[in-house]
């Protein structure tokens, strides 16, 4: 656009767009390793998530402050447990 305001928005826009990344698709073998974790955790492990939202993967590593069948805090971050790709205990 010629009166862009602010040059070069466009193409970070649409950069952006490109790098979405689908979620991968777990095999069994990784999905019993994740529920044999999540089942030997305790309030105040410190724990190492990889988890997918928003089109990403994010790492995160902190102390677990609550969880349940359905979700973990971590750190005072809230996530659901059908996002995780990897859990590991420190």
């Amino acid at each position: 656009m010629p009166m862009d305001a602010l040059k070069g928005l466009q193409e970070a826009m649409r950069a952006k767009e490109q790098e979405v990344k689908h979620q991968k698709i777990l095999f069994e073998e990784a999905m019993q390793d994740i529920d044999d974790t999540l089942r030997s955790l305790k309030i105040g492990d410190e724990i190492e998530v990889l988890y997918y939202d928003m089109g990403e993967y994010h790492r995160l590593k902190g102390v677990l402050n609550s969880f349940d069948n359905q979700k973990l805090c971590i750190n005072s971050t809230i996530l659901c447990i059908c996002m995780l790709y990897y859990i590991d205990v420190c």
